[in-house]
């Protein structure tokens, strides 16, 4: 039950077109889309590239997929690079015919315009591009979420090879699905798709992993934290690593963790009072511990982790961005 919770978060990310009506259900309006456009140097020739995949070389030196000339291809094996990385190394090949139909879906809402003042305007950047003084950014897309309508600048889009093109798709995807989670800037959708294209630099997800380790899934209002703990005594000091698959339904596709000081867990399952549900209790005796640490890896790098150990009390993870909004906010349950 645990990996079909996490599976199949991941899955709504990647095929949230096929119910594109349920998927569009949020409080955004919209979010775009944007391409670098570098003029021709005498040693390179003129270059539009998607965002988000000039980010993943120049930010994060990720080496990226060649463009096979078919955007359903390109796409496919972004979506079969997404799956060997939360160690499902087999599963696209599985879905394709579902992973086909989603880009064939996606493109039923596409409205391809000839001038940019059809294109309605976006500013949702977050973390501002870096990019060469003698390039510019330029707005390629708009994904409507009221009329569920994608607006595509056909002279741009014309200039992408087939994998910007697909990168594009699961841009828009993915930034659908964050801002359905309340995400109001494309930052970490653009992360998403630098991993989801790349050959080589992103770690897996379980990638590390030590042993011996607990694994807890935790549902909180619908929504999905898994994660594996493991301790270990690390500068005089008892530590926890918690290494993460899914935070708070966003799903990892890289190496995500937290080294956060704490004793090694004593444990007892109790119902919470006038409730159902089973806490993980703390019944070390005379332990009141709480501490927080940065989240590591090369996705969510602005969030933190803070850790509530509490003799009497459930154990209590929270995972917080450097802005102050609360993704994760949970007592664990279910331990044994």
């Amino acid at each position: 039950m645990k990996t079909q919770l996490v599976f199949g978060i991941a899955l709504s990310i990647f095929f949230s077109t096929i119910n594109l009506q349920a998927a569009l259900q949020g409080p955004s309006t919209g979010g775009g889309g944007f391409v670098v456009s570098c003029p021709a140097t005498p040693l390179e020739p003129a270059q539009t590239v998607l965002l988000d995949l000039y980010e993943a070389e120049e930010e994060f030196n990720f080496e990226i997929m060649k463009a096979s000339g078919s955007i359903a291809q390109d796409y496919f094996k972004s979506a079969d690079r997404t799956y060997t990385l939360q160690g499902y190394p087999d599963l696209a090949g599985t879905l394709r015919d579902e992973i086909n139909t989603s880009i064939k879906r996606f493109f039923r809402i596409v409205k391809f315009v000839n001038d940019t003042k059809d294109l309605p305007v976006a500013n949702d950047f977050g973390k501002k591009p870096q990019i060469p003084s003698q390039c510019q950014l330029q707005q390629i897309a708009y994904f409507d979420d009221a009329s569920e309508t994608v607006f595509v600048l056909q002279s741009i889009w014309d200039k992408l090879d087939t994998l910007n093109q697909a990168a594009l798709v699961t841009h828009e995807i993915v930034f659908r699905n964050y801002r359905s989670l309340g995400e109001n800037d494309s930052y970490n959708a653009r992360v998403f798709v630098a991993h989801a294209y790349s050959v080589k630099g992103p770690l897996p997800v379980n990638s590390g992993l030590l042993s011996p380790n607990k694994k807890y899934t935790i549902v909180d209002d619908g929504r999905v934290t898994s994660l594996n703990v493991s301790h270990g005594f690390r500068l005089g000091l008892t530590t926890a690593r918690l290494q993460f698959s899914q935070i708070g339904d966003y799903a990892m596709i890289a190496k995500t963790w937290a080294d956060i000081s704490s004793p090694v867990w004593e444990l007892e399952t109790q119902y919470e009072a006038n409730s159902e549900r089973l806490m993980c209790i703390v019944k070390t005796p005379n332990v009141n511990h709480v501490a927080t640490a940065p989240l590591s890896g090369t996705m969510l790098t602005n969030h933190s982790v803070t850790l509530e150990y509490i003799t009497g009390k459930p154990l209590r993870l929270k995972v917080m961005s450097a802005e102050g909004s609360v993704l994760v906010d949970h007592f664990l349950s279910g331990c044994r």
